[in-house]
């Protein structure tokens, strides 16, 4: 390894997840966040490894092995699915050319133009079925090669007392909203105290001088949902007498909790759970009709005190 690749090496982070909870959508949003790093780390080998997952306890790290072993499951079954249609697909396109030559060896009038424009259907149709398929079968392959490497820790272990505290990231999962006080481990479901969280990460060990927390929820760096990215401190100034951004509750209750430096990285806007490149990516709007998007990095905000948020810097 030369000295630059060392040196870019030794300055990475460690990062983990941490699981609050191991039920509802948990692993899945783990998968989807190991998702850019496996892309990242199949363009250049001395990418990041894939994220390993810290549970709060042994009830949710067997919520997270059992949702594991399903979701596995599920993607090798649509990725077998796919693997079907595209060679009916294929196979169609094969009985297709033997009726080209069979249509065009017949005499010139309306039976034979009747044939061949019919044929031409079943060609588009079956083009398209195959691109279809194919589609499926790198996106359920990738995901399933994604599930398969993102690995729940064993909490017999106490991973958490062991986590560097100046030199490693934690990201908590969980969806959540602006000016939200909680997670939960569904859209609608499983809703847990971010109150809670900070105490829970006290309780098994985690440092009191660890500093890098992560929010990849939906609007964590919101205290209300905003119409437009950027750094527009006065929504926060605004916001900030009535509701706070997530970011800024968890490291106010960190801090509650014995923490003596915390810092916690929200994000703008909302999540996209599988974004179509090898970055994290957020958006305004819905994925049906977006406002803008955005590369994850761009819309960070570091909360460090009540009613301070700046861009993150590294």
């Amino acid at each position: 390894m030369n000295s630059g690749a060392e040196g870019s090496e030794k300055k990475r982070k460690a990062a983990y997840f941490y699981a609050h909870r191991g039920d509802g959508e948990m692993f899945e949003m783990a998968v989807a966040g190991n998702l850019t790093y496996l892309r990242k780390k199949e363009l250049n080998a001395a990418g990041r490894d894939l994220l390993r997952v810290i549970s709060r306890d042994r009830e949710a790290f067997e919520s997270l092995m059992a949702a594991r072993r399903a979701q596995r499951r599920d993607f090798a079954t649509r990725y077998h699915q796919a693997m079907k249609m595209a060679d009916e697909a294929k196979a169609t396109q094969e009985r297709t050319e033997a009726w080209r030559k069979q249509f065009e060896a017949m005499p010139d009038g309306p039976p034979k133009e009747a044939r061949i424009s019919q044929l031409a259907e079943v060609v588009e149709a079956a083009a398209k079925k195959l691109a279809f398929a194919n589609d499926a079968l790198a996106r359920f392959g990738e995901r399933g090669k994604a599930a398969r490497m993102t690995l729940p820790i064993d909490p017999a272990a106490m991973p958490l007392r062991g986590l560097a505290p100046t030199s490693t990231k934690l990201y908590v999962l969980g969806h959540g909203e602006a000016g939200g006080d909680e997670l939960s481990s569904a859209p609608l479901d499983g809703e847990f105290l971010l109150k809670d969280v900070a105490q829970s990460l006290m309780a098994n060990g985690l440092s009191p001088d660890f500093e890098d927390f992560r929010m990849g929820s939906c609007e964590s760096a919101d205290a209300e949902t905003r119409n437009a990215f950027g750094d527009d401190s006065a929504l926060h100034d605004r916001a900030s007498s009535v509701s706070r951004a997530p970011a800024q509750i968890f490291v106010d209750e960190l801090r509650l909790a014995g923490f003596s430096r915390p810092r916690v990285t929200g994000y703008e806007g909302s999540g996209v759970k599988y974004p179509s490149g090898p970055n994290q990516e957020r958006l305004l709007g819905t994925l049906e009709e977006p406002m803008a998007r955005a590369r994850r990095s761009a819309v960070a905000r570091v909360f460090t005190r009540r009613n301070v948020a700046m861009p993150l810097s590294s």
